[in-house]
């Protein structure tokens, strides 16, 4: 989003782009049903140019989500702007979903935004994906302070969940399985994800220090012995945990498109295992030279009072 008022607000310069006024509907359901005849055809991600991305993370103290989104005010933009791709908030790192939700945690909610998205986006024959925080989640941290990494003091973080706990398969792939087949989405923009990883002194990562090296205490400093072992199990850990999350939603939704957000970049220097990533600035040559598909974002955070 590139805007020159700096207190324009996410909710009013939506209003501005689209030239559309807000209308209120009633309905709050939670289904989306869509139907495909007649619909024009969607691009694959690697087929895309242009699209835009939406990056709110709602937050418990939200109050009024999806009060201006209308079916009218999201066609206007559409129309105008012509995006080959939009990524639509749902879970930011505060841990709160954007949607109603029967696995976690919604704030109050006026209008189904995604729903809305969802429906507009298939007229235009626009690819929809989420922005969805993996690793990062804050309310995951407070509600399960034993499925968070531990620091090397043996408290859980506040912020990141471990790669080798419950968090993947009990929150983390039912939230993403939820929203992937309720709105019929074509894929997720996982973020919070590789940049969020500690490294992690839980049960797991010892039993596997131990297995490996042979030393019974975790090194805490490059000077201790296995340093490098250490950080190569929290490595590993979190490319099982991509894995994990990528193999379950490809065989619920074939075909939903996925991406890490800076993996098999210059933070996740690797062999690609997978041809969708995402890279910023001194990031995207490593993954244009390694054949992947890069995106390139270029952020505009306007002031937020109350949305």
């Amino acid at each position: 989003m590139i805007t020159s008022d700096p207190s324009l607000s996410r909710r009013n310069w939506l209003k501005l782009i689209a030239g559309a006024a807000a209308t209120q509907f009633a309905s709050r359901g939670p289904a989306f049903s869509s139907t495909s005849s007649g619909l024009p055809p969607r691009k694959l991600r690697s087929d895309c140019y242009f699209g835009l991305h939406f990056d709110l993370h709602p937050v418990g103290t939200d109050t009024v989500l999806g009060r201006d989104v209308t079916e009218e005010m999201v066609t206007s933009l559409l129309d105008q702007v012509k995006p080959d791709f939009v990524q639509y908030d749902c879970k930011g790192h505060p841990g709160w979903m954007g949607h109603p939700s029967a696995v976690q945690k919604s704030p109050p909610i006026v209008h189904d935004s995604l729903a809305i998205w969802r429906k507009v986006t298939l007229q235009h024959g626009v690819t929809l994906y989420i922005h969805f925080s993996g690793v990062w989640d804050y309310l995951a941290a407070e509600q399960h302070p034993d499925w968070a990494a531990l620091k090397a003091d043996g408290k859980p973080d506040a912020r990141a969940m471990s790669v080798f706990g419950p968090y993947p398969d009990r929150l983390m792939i039912p939230e993403l399985e939820e929203a992937a087949d309720r709105y019929e989405l074509d894929g997720a923009w996982v973020d919070g994800d590789c940049w969020g990883v500690i490294p992690d002194y839980g049960p797991e990562v010892a039993k596997r220090f131990r297995a490996s090296t042979g030393l019974s205490q975790l090194p805490k400093t490059e000077a201790d012995p296995g340093w490098r072992e250490f950080l190569e199990i929290n490595r590993e850990g979190y490319r099982e945990y991509v894995r994990c999350y990528v193999a379950a939603l490809h065989r619920r939704r074939p075909g939903f498109q996925i991406a890490s957000n800076w993996l098999y970049t210059t933070f996740v220097p690797g062999d690609p295992k997978s041809r969708w990533t995402t890279c910023r600035a001194t990031a995207w040559e490593t993954a244009r030279y390694r054949g992947c598909v890069w995106k390139r974002d270029t952020w505009r955070a306007p002031a937020r009072p109350g949305t």
